[in-house]
């Protein structure tokens, strides 16, 4: 799902109003309705993501807490094609925690790179992509709501 376009239909012809704006107040009103579905993507992977219980002194593990808190969201736009998109996910700070839950990972043996041997596997404790497919309604239609209430706000101020 990381590069899938989603497309849909919203009433009011959302696309054709947004398209007579120019400029910055397009991408301000494209930006903060991305970012509002962005939001609720964002929301709900960190209410599915694991929380470490233990704290082990010693070890290389996050802190307990640490991928929750690294979860973020970021909009980039496209101006020229009225576009955009939103990316949810840890930062590279944790990201490699989240990989290795989503697809499971084996349990090696210390020693040497070519001594070591599989000695165990955990199995994926899926989180993000179930978060995404359970809020993606909910994503889009506040990013329809929130490019609805700034393109009337703008028609309104007639900000053209």
């Amino acid at each position: 799902m990381a590069n899938d376009v989603i497309q849909f239909d919203v009433d009011d012809n959302l696309d054709e109003r947004l398209s007579a704006f120019q400029g910055k107040l397009a991408r301000v009103i494209l930006r903060e309705a991305l970012a509002a579905g962005g939001l609720v993507l964002k929301n709900a992977v960190i209410e599915r993501a694991p929380e470490r219980t233990d704290d082990v002194k010693g070890g290389n593990s996050l802190p307990p807490g640490a991928l929750k808190m690294d979860i973020g969201g970021d909009v980039k736009l496209f101006p020229e094609r009225n576009s955009g998109i939103v990316r949810v996910g840890p930062s590279d700070l944790t990201a490699y925690v989240a990989w290795w839950l989503e697809k499971g990972h084996d349990i090696k043996s210390h020693g040497k790179k070519k001594s070591r041997r599989v000695i165990g596997h955990v199995p994926p404790e899926r989180f993000m992509v179930p978060a995404f497919d359970e809020s993606m309604d909910a994503a889009l239609a506040a990013f329809a709501a929130k490019l609805k209430e700034g393109l009337e706000e703008a028609e309104k101020n007639g900000s053209h």
